[in-house]
């Protein structure tokens, strides 16, 4: 009965420990997106003019009216970026799928010029993110040669994340495959 005893001891150990382990590897858990005015998110559009990004942005909104409650955004030229900023904020998930979606505009004549979509935002537990990150500045972006069209990726720091749209999982990744554009947001 001791031996018995013994292995079940061992064996209810070893649960907990990698019931513990995997709680220290999964992200925060998404929590309800409560609405911060004074919200950082931010969009940068590099290869569209103001009236562009607004065509962009009211596109967007048309596509998630569902989801989209109160969505505002202001634009202003800064030289060869367009700006947005978002007074009422953007629940976290839209947000991401916002930086994917500019970066690939529809309906717009795109013949000699590329578009590249920047986000940056203070990532808190809504973000879904590891607990590492929450309350440090993210930057999102759409990865150099992305031929899967449903992902950003999401810089945080020396660390570098994939954010794929199937799962919303933040997945660590080693090659930032970050366009030089893109670098110069990382502080």
């Amino acid at each position: 009965m001791n031996s018995q005893s013994n292995c079940l001891s061992i064996a209810a150990a070893v649960l907990v420990a990698n019931i513990l382990l995997s709680l220290t590897m999964q992200p925060v858990a998404a929590v309800e997106n409560v609405p911060d005015r004074r919200n950082d998110k931010a969009l940068f559009v590099h290869g569209l003019s103001t009236q562009e990004l607004d065509i962009v942005l009211s596109a967007f909104a048309a596509t998630y009216k569902d989801e989209l409650r109160n969505f505002r955004y202001l634009i202003r030229a800064e030289g060869p970026v367009q700006h947005a900023v978002f007074p009422n904020d953007l629940e976290p998930r839209l947000f991401s799928f916002l930086v994917n979606y500019a970066q690939y505009p529809q309906g717009l004549n795109l013949t000699q010029r590329s578009v590249i979509s920047v986000g940056t935002a203070t990532v808190t537990a809504a973000f879904g993110a590891p607990a590492e990150v929450v309350g440090r500045k993210a930057v999102l972006y759409v990865p150099t040669d992305d031929g899967d069209f449903d992902l950003v990726y999401v810089a945080v720091g020396e660390k570098t994340f994939r954010q794929s749209f199937t799962n919303m999982r933040w997945k660590r990744e080693t090659d930032r495959r970050m366009a030089q554009t893109v670098q110069a947001y990382i502080k």
